[in-house]
């Protein structure tokens, strides 16, 4: 719970600096939502973590007439994509996804980049499938574990500590995409991370000194310049 608090305050703090750095996790998003059902209206839908509302607003365009509860475990982040949103017609919520308390059933959950913050993210996805109507369906997308490789590689080379999350595959997974992006340098890359809320580090993770990390960015500039791949999973489970 102590890890999730920190995962939560993280969001908290940086949801007004997440539109400018989150280039990579809207594209995401458009690749997610082009997989999503048509409706014909009417149907109960249900977003995990909403963030600032890169899924959001491609659920309000695809599924109009649709019933929508958006949530996320970030209080700040809901608010953010509340006053976006705020002529639109939806129910929000702050919840968390890992553990929703199940009393209601939805046709359709969402969920964009966003279950790599579940502490059990398999025991996550069975607790959500059993909150779908008959024939409903969960589609998210999630970073896969080839993520960051080059930012991986470099402190692996140094004998160095990695604090990023290990990214578990499922036989859910229907789709894999690689994105990369170039960013500045080693130092916008951390920035960015940290900029979107993301610089909650795995719990065991021992934090690089000072040292460490000028040797580590310094690596990383002259092997691979602002070179990053995000490796992405698209899930689908179908009740």
């Amino acid at each position: 719970m102590r890890w999730k608090n920190s995962v939560v305050r993280s969001f908290d703090q940086k949801s007004a600096a997440y539109d400018r750095n989150c280039s990579v996790q809207q594209a995401i998003a458009q690749s997610l939502a082009v997989d999503l059902p048509a409706s014909g209206g009417g149907i109960d839908i249900l977003e995990i973590g909403c963030g600032t509302g890169n899924l959001t607003a491609h659920l309000f365009h695809l599924y109009v007439g649709c019933h929508l509860h958006i949530t996320d475990v970030s209080p700040a982040m809901v608010a953010c994509a509340k006053a976006k949103f705020s002529g639109v017609e939806a129910r929000w919520s702050v919840m968390d996804g890992e553990n929703p308390d199940g009393s209601e059933t939805y046709d359709l959950i969402v969920a964009n980049m966003a279950f790599q913050w579940f502490e059990d993210i398999g025991a996550a996805v069975e607790r959500l499938s059993f909150m779908l109507k008959p024939n409903g369906s969960l589609f998210y997308s999630m970073p896969g574990n080839e993520s960051f490789s080059e930012w991986k590689q470099v402190l692996n080379d140094l004998s160095l500590p990695i604090g990023i999350l290990d990214f578990p595959t499922s036989s859910d997974i229907y789709r894999e995409e690689t994105i990369t992006h170039h960013y500045k340098d080693a130092v916008d890359f951390l920035r960015s991370m940290k900029n979107i809320g993301a610089g909650t580090a795995r719990k065991d993770y021992t934090p690089l000194t000072h040292s460490e990390m000028k040797q580590a960015c310094a690596a990383l500039d002259q092997n691979h310049g602002g070179k990053t791949t995000w490796h992405v999973l698209y899930g689908r489970v179908d009740r």
